[in-house]
């Protein structure tokens, strides 16, 4: 009877233990950030979002791809194509309409102006593409008078990658490089992105641009020149090289936790391998936001005075 009674004991005493201490309990200390003692969870941690060299354009066979041949493909007003390779230049007539390219390459040649020309106004949607020019007369590899949705794409060859972003551009996820270069300095200077004069309210976020980072053709990454021009944001990237990474003759730039790396104006004295940014003293570039940049060794890039 005393063992019988000692073990009821026992089990009483357990229950009210676990019945004082129950796994609710446990998770809401854990994760209740009202509990007493909860400690609130680390912040995430920022990582770069910027594409890797070759990890966007078109990736799969180009063989694979429905060809469009000749000098160059005119077309006029709307037009929605996917999985087809152009071996020349785009030539689009927009009339307010809207070209949407997907998965697609252009191999746009020699004594072009680029891979996509608009000719007059509308909106370009380009995703997944491959553009590439091989004129160092082109003045971009995307440019006209249009509003340019380019995401997820690979630019080269052209003066400059996207010359001319009418207001509501959006310039995402893209991989631009090996600009054409001139031996004479006299026909090219690569700019990554130009905006023009009444242009702007554009935004640049989480593209890979590289410039050469030495000799007479490198500009700038993003480039504004003229008068009245708006709102530019530029966040997320990876920036590197020209004569300078921004010049800004007008606009506000929000500048936002990119990257830069080495242009050929190195500053040494300040720690940082990096950047010159001329913001031209007889116009109006301005800085809007400048947060959260950073060089190629992690160290925090102050905002240019």
């Amino acid at each position: 009877m005393d063992k019988i009674l000692l073990l009821l004991g026992v089990l009483l005493m357990f229950a009210a233990l676990t019945d004082a201490v129950k796994p609710t309990d446990i998770v809401s200390v854990m994760y209740n950030a009202n509990a007493p003692g909860a400690v609130d969870p680390a912040p995430p941690v920022a990582t770069n979002t910027y594409p890797e060299q070759r990890s966007v354009g078109f990736q799969g066979d180009e063989a694979a791809l429905e060809p469009r041949t000749g000098n160059a493909t005119q077309i006029a007003g709307s037009a929605d194509i996917n999985g087809v390779i152009f071996t020349g230049p785009v030539l689009w007539d927009g009339q307010g309409g809207t070209l949407r390219l997907t998965n697609c390459v252009i191999n746009a040649g020699v004594s072009t102006t680029g891979a996509i020309i608009a000719l007059s106004g509308g909106r370009i949607e380009i995703d997944s593409c491959t553009l590439r020019v091989t004129d160092s007369n082109s003045s971009g590899v995307v440019h006209g008078a249009a509003v340019k949705i380019i995401t997820n794409s690979d630019l080269s060859g052209a003066g400059d990658g996207i010359n001319s972003a009418q207001p509501g551009s959006l310039i995402e996820g893209n991989w631009i490089h090996d600009l054409q270069q001139s031996p004479d300095c006299a026909q090219v200077h690569n700019d990554g992105v130009q905006i023009y004069a009444g242009q702007g309210d554009v935004t640049i976020r989480n593209n890979r641009i590289e410039l050469p980072s030495t000799g007479c053709n490198g500009n700038a990454v993003v480039f504004t020149q003229g008068a009245g021009i708006g709102d530019i944001i530029i966040e997320g990237n990876y920036m590197r090289g020209g004569e300078a990474i921004l010049k800004n003759q007008d606009g506000t730039m929000h500048v936002i936790g990119n990257t830069f790396v080495n242009n050929s104006n190195i500053d040494v004295a300040n720690g940082f391998s990096c950047c010159k940014i001329n913001f031209y003293s007889a116009t109006n570039g301005t800085i809007g936001q400048w947060n959260n940049n950073i060089n190629d060794l992690n160290l925090t890039i102050p905002q240019p005075q």
